[in-house]
């Protein structure tokens, strides 16, 4: 079954993503050395981490920004890219199924500072991927607490008896 979503655009950037990962709403002149440029950031970040990130480039943003979002997703669940950033001239949007919110609003925020889209997209990927939580820290440090309060827990117990 193939996903359908209702705005025009959405087949031209399924097929552009499924090509090369980036999709631009309409090419011109620019967007050759754009392409070119963001390819070579996206081959450097999944060759360094393992990202599958999918970029889109909109002429204009739409009044509801929450459609954008909406977009990602959609274009998630149809190309099966795990990560789809949206820069349009004035927000970035993105989803992910490896990053968390968190990750992703920072990355979102620290693209639209950028000086350019290429600058933008490598910031996007730099705090996206560097905010992720270290899970075993976090379970070993659950350990330690429990252990410790178990042990203070007994002592106290051994010393009531």
């Amino acid at each position: 079954m193939q996903y359908q979503n209702p705005d025009p655009r959405f087949d031209s950037l399924v097929d552009q993503l499924n090509i090369d990962g980036i999709a631009f709403e309409t090419a011109n002149e620019g967007t050759g050395s754009l392409e070119q440029s963001l390819s070579s950031t996206l081959s450097s970040a999944h060759d360094h981490s393992g990202l599958n990130v999918g970029l889109v480039f909109l002429d204009s943003t739409p009044p509801r920004i929450p459609e954008l979002r909406d977009l990602a997703q959609d274009l998630n669940l149809a190309t099966g890219i795990e990560t789809i950033y949206i820069r349009t001239p004035d927000v970035a949007i993105a989803t992910s199924e490896k990053f968390p919110r968190s990750s992703i609003e920072a990355g979102q925020l620290a693209s639209v500072r950028a000086s350019s889209y290429e600058d933008g997209v490598a910031q996007f990927l730099q705090e996206a991927s560097s905010r992720q939580l270290d899970w075993i820290s976090v379970l070993i440090a659950v350990a330690v607490v429990l252990i410790v309060t178990c042990g203070a827990t007994a002592i106290q117990n051994w010393r009531q008896a």
